[in-house]
């Protein structure tokens, strides 16, 4: 006779293994980093036959994707924070910065957590009307985005390719990433900059930055955290 009790408590232990974290209307769920992780991440180095765009999708499987429990596809944005909770999640440990004044250039050590660093603001996706053409835009559905996103060539590239796997429908028509940025490219610049700024204002973004207070001279300011050191575990090489 099959034990329910141990099933049961198997099925909540897996239950309990993932935390959940709602972000532009998607329910994802996702764990600790284990040592799989690590052993995956060194099939990847050791793999002479990935070429450079290869081996980073390879390690945003590891990273992240592979820690979920449902499939999801997220933007550039929303893969940083998922990032950022599962580092969290997985070492609690602080990340360690010196850090220097701009008003009195006193260097001076700052331990902060995570959550400390990296904030967001959810997507708030809403239809743009601009240049006769109206963009109804919602969360990614098309799996390669990552290979195109990598694949740019420039920081005003990815933007755009960015913007064009959220472009669902123009004018009420379905339309692919590749059609959409063919449309976008063909604006005129007066009619881009008010389809950018209200792309902007409605996009998701994760921000690395937090104002701190020089210890010396107490002048407050902001700093930036893109290069976090430390941020995957030290067995890991990263």
């Amino acid at each position: 006779m099959t034990d329910t009790t141990n099933v049961n408590e198997t099925k909540e232990t897996k239950e309990q293994e993932y935390k959940t974290v709602e972000l532009s209307g998607l329910e994802i769920q996702y764990r600790k980093w284990k040592v799989r992780e690590k052993l995956d991440l060194d099939k990847v180095d050791l793999n002479s036959s990935l070429d450079t765009i290869q081996r980073q999708l390879e390690k945003r499987k590891i990273f992240v994707y592979n820690c979920l429990k449902e499939p999801v596809l997220l933007d550039i944005e929303q893969y940083n924070y998922v990032l950022s909770l599962i580092r969290e999640y997985s070492l609690h440990t602080p990340l360690e910065f010196t850090l220097e004044c701009h008003n009195c250039k006193t260097q001076f050590l700052q331990s902060l957590s995570t959550p400390e660093i990296i904030s967001y603001r959810d997507a708030n996706y809403k239809d743009i009307s601009v240049g006769g053409k109206t963009f109804k835009l919602g969360n990614l559905t098309d799996p390669n985005y990552d290979f195109d996103i990598l694949n740019s060539n420039s920081t005003a590239e990815r933007y755009l390719v960015d913007f064009a796997y959220h472009v669902q429908e123009i004018n009420g028509e379905p339309i692919s990433p590749t059609d959409a940025l063919e449309v976008i490219s063909d604006f005129n610049v007066d009619d881009f900059q008010v389809l950018f700024d209200a792309w902007n204002a409605q996009k998701f973004v994760c921000d690395f930055a937090r104002t701190i207070k020089c210890p010396e001279c107490g002048v407050d300011d902001v700093y930036e955290f893109d290069n976090l050191t430390a941020f995957f575990p030290k067995s890991w090489n990263v």
